[in-house]
Order: C-alpha cells, then structure tokens, then sequence
C-alpha cells in the first residue's frame, strides 16, 4: 500500500511541475526585472537562513549544520502548488505572483541542483565522524578532500 501511495505522489508531482513548466515563459521570468531579482536573492540569502537559525536556536546543531539547512531549502512543488491556485483564481496580481514564485523555483533548481553534492561534501568534511557509521562515509566521493578522520588533525578543525 504504501509503495503505491508513493508512486502516487510522485505522479502528482510530476504532473504540477508539467503544469507550471508549460506556463513558464522567459519574459513572464524577466518582465519585473531587478526588483524580482532582489527578491529572489532575499529569499535564498536572507529569508530562510534567518528562519532555519531561528527555528534551530537552543538546538545543539552545529554551526555547519545549520547554515546547510539554511542554505539548502529547494522551493518546489508546494510553491508552485500555490502560485498555480492563485493564478487559478484569477486574482488580480496572479500573474506577477506566479511569476514571481516561477523565478524563485527556476532559481531554485538551478542552484540547489548545482550546490547539492559540493554542500553535502561540505557538511559531511566537518561532521565527525562516529565509529560503525557509514552513512558518512558515502557522501563523501574519493575525489574530495579528506575527512577528519583522514585528517593529521583528527578532532578538531583541520586548517584551510
């Protein structure tokens, strides 16, 4: 059951990013500028850094591991999902909402699907590394720098 409840799910997302591709034009991604631009920017650099650090105040998540959080918040199918039922409702401003909403999942998919593996490398470099854990282990491909365990200054910060 719960396999087909998944295969479900991912035809409905299949199907909404369908629908909101077919609606995305370059001049409807452009037409406001750099104003949608600044927009854009404060979403990923300012918006969800400071909720994420907020939300994990008090936590013992380490520094590292916050600013990942932060950073790596790909927008998708519930922004779309909602910029799809404003357009639909034909609200005044619909247009330039999605619009909006369309740059910022566009963004999104693009830098998120660019730093994904380089962030997890990142993570995974300063995160140590706790015996019989494996997990680890397998972000972190041969090319990359070593881990702390590989480091000559294994438990603490290796120098840069």
């Amino acid at each position: 059951f719960t396999q087909g409840v998944e295969e479900i799910a991912e035809i409905a997302k299949l199907s909404i990013f369908a629908v909101f591709g077919s609606l995305l034009t370059l001049h409807g991604l452009s037409s406001d500028g750099w104003a949608v631009a600044a927009v854009v920017a404060a979403t990923f650099l300012l918006a969800r850094p400071i909720a994420i650090w907020l939300a994990l105040a008090g936590t013992q998540l380490d520094w590292a591991t916050k600013a990942f959080i932060g950073w790596f918040g790909p927008k998708g199918v519930a922004t779309i999902a909602f910029s799809l039922l404003i357009l639909g409702r034909h609200i005044a401003s619909g247009t330039r909402i999605f619009n909006i909403a369309a740059l910022v999942v566009f963004s999104s998919i693009i830098l998120h699907g660019l730093t994904d593996t380089p962030g997890a490398n990142w993570l995974a470099a300063r995160t140590p590394i706790q015996p019989g854990d494996n997990e680890h282990a397998s972000l972190v491909d041969a090319s990359s720098e070593p881990t702390r365990g590989d480091s000559p200054t294994a438990g603490g910060s290796r120098p840069r």
